[in-house]
């Protein structure tokens, strides 16, 4: 029996298949005598791609995702239009999990805290035990909390609530209209409505449970 034939790399000593070309680790290649295997020195290759390649693409990519994520979940200064303390919020209709149409005009005379969050966004999971806790707590003072989730199935956000044991009234944003009509660019972000339909303050961002309730006693104390 003949032994086989080992081909190895001439430039790094790597074992090659049979009649191979290329080399994937120094980029030696048979069809550039002298001159591949050179201008690889100091950059491996594996599959024809060098390291300092994978690792720009790989530094690419997640700075790119860190922008985005920045941009949906970071507080935002400057943004043109905003819905701020003073001025009336404007009024929507929407439907509960259950069916149900809210209207903020119905709810004239009510404090209300108005939630935007989306199941994916984790400060705005993070959030929601403390918005329900002051929704309990305050429930009996004229408090109403709602939670405006941006363009989830019912499926999802039945799912979630029952994971986290969240009983908070859910309305249904399809096609994230009211989101829009908000001018909401981070979430979460938190609109505490006076009695009279007035915004009176609005947060950007997670609110931890001392917060919320600081934010929810200043707002049922305004007349």
């Amino acid at each position: 029996m003949v032994a086989a034939v080992k081909f190895t790399c001439p430039e790094c000593g790597t074992e090659l298949m049979q009649n191979g070309r290329f080399c994937h680790r120094c980029g030696w290649d048979s069809k550039v005598p002298g001159g591949a295997g050179a201008s690889a020195r100091g950059a491996e290759v594996y599959y024809g791609r060098a390291r300092w390649k994978r690792l720009t693409m790989s530094v690419t990519t997640w700075i790119t995702l860190a922008i985005v994520l920045a941009f949906l979940l970071v507080p935002q200064q400057g943004n043109t239009g905003a819905i701020v303390p003073g001025v009336p919020a404007p009024d929507f209709r929407l439907s509960s999990l259950d069916g149900q149409p809210t209207s903020l005009a119905d709810l004239r005379g009510k404090a209300v805290v108005l939630n935007f969050w989306a199941s994916w966004c984790p400060p705005c999971r993070s959030e929601m035990p403390h918005l329900q806790a002051v929704a309990e707590k305050y429930r009996d003072q004229g408090l109403v909390v709602l939670a405006v989730n941006l363009d989830e199935s019912p499926a999802v956000i039945r799912s979630f609530l029952d994971r986290q044991q969240i009983k908070l009234n859910v309305l249904l944003d399809p096609g994230q209209h009211t989101a829009e009509k908000y001018k909401i660019l981070p979430l979460p972000t938190t609109f505490f409505v006076g009695r009279d339909g007035v915004v009176r303050s609005r947060v950007e961002g997670e609110m931890d449970l001392n917060r919320a309730e600081a934010e929810v006693l200043r707002l049922l104390n305004q007349k």
